[in-house]
């Protein structure tokens, strides 16, 4: 929009010709057996504006326009570089949380594994109760890291699929 904003208003400094036609007819009143006002008529005009000094004025006024054509294009580059950068962003958000999860679940299947045997152990009585609780307070730990880091994977999968444009 803005080029054509440029040839706008470069035309505004070129010479303009206009050309109009006209016809008309005219069937007028009868008075005693005449009619008035009875013919047609034809009429044309040619309008001619030629620009012939302006002191600058027209090259300053497309300098502008050209200028405000630079700043919308570089508006244009600065927005599509926020967007690339704000989807890189969310990609690399998303992977993290992907690993988040993936680490999550591992640790929940060591605390797991971890509680198993220290209540075999607490049965066989080689272990206090105290022990054993810490065993379930760490599986209990791990199993909620695991929820927070799920709801965060879905949350920057959100915010991914926003900034691509697909949600």
């Amino acid at each position: 929009m803005k080029e054509q904003q440029v040839k706008l208003v470069r035309s505004d400094f070129l010479p303009n010709i206009g050309v109009m036609g006209m016809y008309g007819y005219t069937n007028g009143l009868e008075l005693n057996g005449e009619k008035l006002f009875d013919g047609a008529n034809f009429a044309a005009m040619l309008s001619v504006n030629i620009p012939i000094f302006n002191w600058g004025e027209g090259r300053n006024k497309v300098k502008e326009a050209k200028v405000e054509r630079l700043i919308a294009e570089m508006q244009l580059n600065h927005s599509q570089q926020e967007m690339t950068l704000e989807a890189n962003q969310a990609l690399n958000q998303l992977n993290e949380a992907q690993l988040d999860v993936v680490l999550s679940t591992k640790s929940v299947q060591q605390a797991l594994e971890n509680m198993e045997v220290s209540k075999e152990m607490y049965d066989a009585g080689m272990e206090t109760l105290s022990d054993y609780m810490e065993a379930q307070t760490m599986w209990q730990s791990a199993m909620s890291t695991l929820v927070t880091a799920k709801a965060t994977l879905n949350l920057n999968r959100t915010k991914y699929l926003k900034a691509t444009g697909r949600l």
